[in-house]
């Protein structure tokens, strides 16, 4: 048999509708489109969802011990009634973009609009 006939005799795998997802995930993030292939696997997979879920919760979680652990934090614990009255939530949020951007992130995203950005809705 020539080469040219095995080619022919040969069958393309009819891939899975979960391969199918993955796959053009996969060449989003090829292309370093991140947020494209993560919503895509997201919203295709819920494995994918459980996943992110449980990174997101780890990374929070990481953020928030390395923000308490700040002995220069102005928000740490053990303040005393004159500090708490000199509170400002703009100094707090700046901080807290710092030191935990993505925990900051989900709760600006929970709070807000696509159209308001961060106010409040």
């Amino acid at each position: 048999m020539s080469p040219a006939q095995n080619v022919q005799t040969k069958k393309k795998k009819k891939l899975t509708k979960a391969e199918v997802d993955v796959n053009r995930a996969l060449t989003y993030l090829r292309l370093r489109q991140y947020r494209r292939g993560l919503k895509l696997l997201i919203s295709r997979r819920s494995g994918a969802l459980k996943a992110f879920s449980s990174l997101v919760k780890e990374t929070v979680q990481a953020e928030m011990e390395i923000f308490l652990r700040q002995s220069d934090s102005k928000f740490g614990a053990r303040k005393k009634i004159e500090e708490l009255r000199e509170f400002k939530w703009d100094d707090f949020l700046d901080e807290m973009k710092v030191h935990c951007p993505l925990l900051t992130s989900c709760l600006l995203g929970a709070v807000t609009s696509k159209s308001t950005g961060e106010t409040m809705t």
